[in-house]
């Protein structure tokens, strides 16, 4: 969680973090690997940033955390 709250953008963050976009439900929300066994799922907070683009990593400055969870994937 330090490297999420130390990163000027998800560009920043380590690449063993993964962030991604996700799809269906959370259409707009990126989840990322935050230890080897949790997961976050979080949105863009861009507060109508004109430099926000949801494709460029580098223009997401600011995220809303809605879940931190045991990864479904292991």
């Amino acid at each position: 969680m330090d490297a999420l709250i130390a990163a000027d953008s998800l560009a920043d963050l380590p690449p063993s973090f993964r962030p991604h976009p996700l799809k269906g439900e959370y259409k707009g929300c990126f989840a990322a690997d935050v230890t080897n066994t949790h997961r976050v799922i979080f949105q863009p907070n861009h507060d109508k940033d004109p430099n926000f683009r949801i494709d460029n990593p580098k223009t997401i400055k600011s995220i809303l955390i809605l879940e931190i969870f045991e990864d479904y994937h292991k």
